[in-house]
């Protein structure tokens, strides 16, 4: 992502599923790394980047999923410093630009809605 580049969050509730396109910076104390999301304000570790870029993922999905059935997702993102941009019936899309200062985009996926953890993988790479 360049700098400046737009992270988003875009719910479909037609589909049933939420796109996420965000960023993570890695550091690493002693034996752990840590994989942290900013825009969401989430961090996870792992004993390799990998696992700790996996860690965050699922974290990510958990967040964002509890926040849509609870009802509070559109007051959480504004927190984060998402913007609502003008509603598309049956969607909601957010986004969010910030200066990147040394994180790396963490590729676009989908969660499902239903069924948000059932045999998935994050599809990846660091």
């Amino acid at each position: 992502m360049p700098q400046g580049d737009v992270s988003y969050i875009f719910i479909d509730s037609r589909k049933k599923e939420i796109e996420v396109q965000v960023s993570c910076s890695f550091r690493k104390r002693g034996k752990w790394h840590f994989a942290e999301c900013q825009e969401l304000q989430l961090i996870d570790q792992g004993l390799s980047k990998r696992q700790a870029l996996d860690n965050l993922a699922e974290m990510i999905v958990l967040a964002l999923v509890s926040a849509v059935e609870n009802g509070k997702i559109g007051d959480m993102l504004k927190a984060l410093g998402f913007r609502k941009l003008e509603p598309v019936p049956d969607k909601t899309f957010f986004k969010q630009t910030l200066e990147m200062d040394g994180r790396i985009p963490i590729p676009a996926f989908t969660i499902p809605l239903e069924n948000p953890m059932e045999g998935r993988a994050l599809a990846c790479s660091i």
